[in-house]
């Protein structure tokens, strides 16, 4: 019987254990909103690290937001544009209203920021109201001018620190990175914002770049506790000199954690992918990540990028799509097997797209006697807009066919899925077996598009 008791006991206590566990691993927020219509809650979330996010829109003025969040980590939360230092089972309520332009802040909320220990949760707010300049400021001050400023800033925001108080063994570690990151953003944008515009301030010296690198920390462990998409432009990107893909696999690297090293690329693939495709240097960034990055949700991300632009490369099969002119007729792409087939792809609220239709159109023309090569217009517009800016702007020579953007269009998705499509205008040129010369062909405007253009045909013949 006693066993029996001492083991009921040992399984309640752990049951209690966990449950504290699991209580003391969220942080419940409660957040009001004055004159905002939204806001957006930015934390290290490590079930899922490709967001990161919780968001909360469509507030009215006199909403409240609560909930609980899990952060078994001490971390930095952003709740709109305002830090707050957070530990695991902390209470934090955030009162949010419009800040005007200012002297002091720029483009940041005004927040009152209560709840367990207020003196650690305002710390990061503090620090980071401290170092946001007005344009002036900054763009007309010379470097040794500059310096100084930046000292005594530092000197403050340590005096901050100090009277925080902070009792947790990470706050300080946490924190002090916090500043340094700060400080490199407002010398990096130092930096940029004097070879664009400052015709004032004293040529900046060699050593510039030195004191702008001489508190970097890519690998600190704490980095992606705090880290969000505008650190990673901030802080790490100007960190390590040199640029090019031999910057990105030193990062990629010494970042520390998968998240970070996610954040540093995505933006570029993105780009990359949607206006040129699985390229040489997507290949190289693509192949670096499988190296460099771990998690598996990270991993398929990326993979399902490539699996997705691979198809669009020179030599692959291009999808046989049925699309209708404007008296209705279906045309199908592979109609035009043995011949080159060059795609323009537009829309009458495009303006880039329009200010490009005569540049294709001249193309169209004067090449309307070559019967190896056909062009296709294609309009990605409601069928009463096409029509009715056709009857103003005739196009001679192209075939004018019409896309849906009506997305439960079942030929519509089919079109977009195939050929990534995700905005116009684009270009495409297709051989006369059906296969890509290539999915994104620069603006018929562009010399090069020529270029290209004259080289496949004289390839056919």
């Amino acid at each position: 019987m006693r066993y029996r008791l001492m083991l009921l006991l040992t399984c309640l206590y752990a049951q209690l254990t966990v449950a504290a566990t699991r209580d003391d691993a969220m942080v419940n927020v409660s957040v009001t909103v004055q004159g905002l219509n939204m806001f957006s809650i930015r934390y290290l979330d490590e079930v899922n690290p490709i967001a990161a996010i919780s968001m909360a829109e469509g507030m009215s003025a006199t909403k409240v937001w609560t909930g609980k969040l899990k952060m078994p980590l001490v971390q930095v939360m952003n709740i709109n544009n305002v830090p707050v230092l957070v530990h695991p089972g902390d209470q934090v309520i955030a009162k949010l209203s419009p800040r005007p332009f200012n002297e002091g802040l720029v483009h940041c909320e005004n927040a009152v920021i209560t709840g367990t220990q207020p003196a650690r949760l305002q710390l990061l707010y503090k620090l980071d109201s401290m170092y946001r300049f007005r344009d002036s400021v900054v763009l007309h001050t010379d470097f040794e001018s500059f310096r100084a400023m930046m000292d005594k800033k530092n000197e403050q925001a340590m005096q901050l620190i100090t009277n925080a108080h902070l009792t947790g063994k990470e706050d300080f570690p946490v924190a002090q990175l916090y500043l340094k990151m700060l400080k490199m953003k407002v010398k990096s944008y130092y930096a940029s914002r004097y070879k664009a515009e400052n015709v004032y301030a004293a040529k900046i010296p060699v050593q510039f770049k030195a004191w702008l690198q001489q508190e970097a920390e890519v690998d600190h462990p704490y980095l992606s506790r705090i880290a969000e998409e505008s650190v990673v432009s901030g802080y790490v990107s100007s960190a390590v000199p040199g640029d090019g893909d031999e910057r990105v696999a030193y990062l990629l690297s010494h970042l520390s954690g998968d998240r970070l090293k996610h954040l540093l690329v995505w933006n570029d693939v993105v780009g990359t992918v949607r206006y040129h495709g699985a390229n040489e240097h997507f290949m190289d960034v693509y192949e670096m990540v499988q190296k460099e990055v771990h998690h598996p949700a990270i991993k398929a991300l990326y993979d399902s990028i490539y699996h997705a632009y691979q198809p669009l490369n020179l030599g692959q099969q291009a999808f046989d799509f049925t699309l209708y002119d404007l008296q209705g007729k279906p045309v199908r792409l592979s109609q035009f097997k043995g011949k080159m087939v060059v795609l323009d792809f537009w829309a009458t609220w495009c303006a880039t797209c329009i200010a490009e239709l005569p540049n294709f159109e001249r193309f169209a023309d004067s090449l309307h006697t070559d019967t190896g090569i056909v062009f296709l217009s294609i309009a990605w517009d409601e069928d009463v807009v096409w029509k009715k800016y056709l009857d103003k702007h005739p196009q001679s020579e192209a075939i004018t066919l019409r896309l849906s953007p009506d997305e439960s269009d079942k030929n519509m998705q089919e079109f977009v899925k195939h050929y990534q499509l995700t905005g116009v205008p684009r270009y495409m040129m297709i051989d006369a077996e059906g296969k890509f010369l290539t999915a994104f062909a620069p603006l018929p405007s562009d010399p090069v598009y020529k270029a290209l253009l004259e080289m496949w045909m004289k390839m056919r013949k």
